[in-house]
């Protein structure tokens, strides 16, 4: 441990796209989000990962985006040798520091993102996902290297970067490597960690995002961990209350709105699921670590009606939620949701919400058989088969408004 402020691990994530677009050039990238910071952290292999509630629910916001310069000096900076694609994100308004009362924006001086992949390319080819990215750069506080991936929604709709963000000690070595080195180190620390159900292999738990001070030698004084041994139990971050306690969020984009909706088309309804839970590897029942198999696996899924999405999008949206066992999905994962589905109904008008389990099994096939929990949902209004399990319970009425 350091003991400074370079413990935290600071995650971005946000969404890349394309502005400023017209005939005579490509467009600028533009990367928007917000950043959460894991404190207490110098090992970074002990980072726990942010999910989409943390990231909705944080202050720290950003906005980044590419520097625009001319062909000629795009080709003149061209290195055969090389074979990553570097941006500079030195464009955008910047990024928030601080509390609500003294929150400043900074800029970063240099930053640049490395991936093998063309982010511009990415965002048409749709079935390019979950690719290694790196970065490095400097600003106020100092020099700093960053590693994480592209992923793209369910939807196939957007294209999200996430990267883990580990500032550097005057003198450290790191600072000094190239971005083909940084992408190299880290892809070789990552390439035994494949994706664990839907969650990704977070590329910053490796030691080279420690916080330790590495020499010119490539040493550090102590270290904590090493990439062959097995990961350390997380630590989450501190929440008065972690049992889940979820709200579900729906919202369909509105063709007259060119900015939610720029073809023009009514565009599927969307779910999103707002908690208690911040953490990618945390219970949403009990808020304990999950085991690393995540053998419990629930989804909500929104399947739209007829006279909500254009009859060319099928996609239904869907949301995970994760439980250490399928006794506390059942003891309390099942009574939350029946009671927050009150909520539900009242806001539902978009079609028919679907709990299912992992891997396409039924909802009661995936925890068992459970008369009470059944009739608990029944009581808050699903529906389901009494005579067949591989039914999943139901919430709303496909093609008819809620009530």
């Amino acid at each position: 441990m350091t003991g400074t402020w370079r413990d935290t691990l600071f995650v971005w994530s946000g969404d890349i796209i394309i502005i400023n677009n017209d005939q005579d050039d490509d467009g600028m990238l533009q990367w928007t989000g917000s950043w959460v910071g894991c404190e207490e952290c110098p090992d970074a292999r002990m980072a726990a990962t942010p999910n989409a509630q943390a990231f909705r629910a944080s202050d720290m916001k950003f906005q980044v985006s590419t520097v625009p310069t001319s062909k000629k000096k795009d080709k003149k900076k061209k290195n055969a040798k090389e074979s990553l694609s570097c941006l500079d994100m030195t464009g955008g308004s910047g990024w928030d520091l601080g509390d609500e009362k003294e929150k400043v924006r900074h800029k970063d001086h240099t930053h640049i993102i490395a991936s093998k992949v063309s982010l511009r390319d990415s965002l048409v080819e749709q079935d390019r996902a979950n690719q290694l990215v790196v970065a490095k750069g400097t600003n106020d506080f100092g020099g700093f290297i960053s590693a994480g991936y592209i992923q793209r929604s369910p939807s196939k709709s957007r294209l999200s970067l996430i990267l883990g963000r580990r500032y550097l000690d005057q003198g450290d070595a790191r600072a000094k490597l190239s971005e083909e080195e940084l992408y190299q180190k880290i892809a070789a620390n990552n390439n035994d960690k494949a994706t664990t159900g839907a969650i990704p292999a977070a590329p910053w738990r490796t030691t080279l995002m420690h916080a330790e001070k590495v020499s010119n030698r490539g040493k550090r004084k102590r270290l904590s961990s090493d990439e062959s041994s097995p990961l350390p139990p997380l630590k989450f971050a501190s929440q008065d209350d972690a049992a889940f306690r979820p709200t579900l969020q729906f919202t369909t984009n509105d063709p007259s709105d060119s900015k939610s909706s720029p073809q023009g088309t009514l565009q599927e309804p969307s779910l999103l699921i707002d908690s208690t839970v911040c953490w990618l590897e945390q219970c949403h029942g009990c808020g304990n670590q999950a085991p690393n198999d995540m053998a419990c696996v629930l989804s909500l899924s929104l399947q739209p009606n007829d006279s909500a999405v254009d009859k060319n999008l099928s996609d239904s949206s869907t949301e995970s939620l994760y439980y250490c066992s399928s006794d506390c999905a059942m003891q309390k994962g099942v009574p939350v949701l029946a009671k927050a589905s009150q909520e539900w109904v009242k806001e539902n008008n978009k079609g028919l919400v679907v709990i299912r389990g992992r891997r396409q099994d039924s909802f009661w096939q995936h925890l068992g058989q459970n008369e009470t929990a059944k009739q608990l949902l029944r009581d808050h209004g699903w529906v389901m088969d009494d005579d067949d399990d591989n039914t999943d319970p139901t919430l709303g009425a496909k093609g008819v408004e809620s009530s």
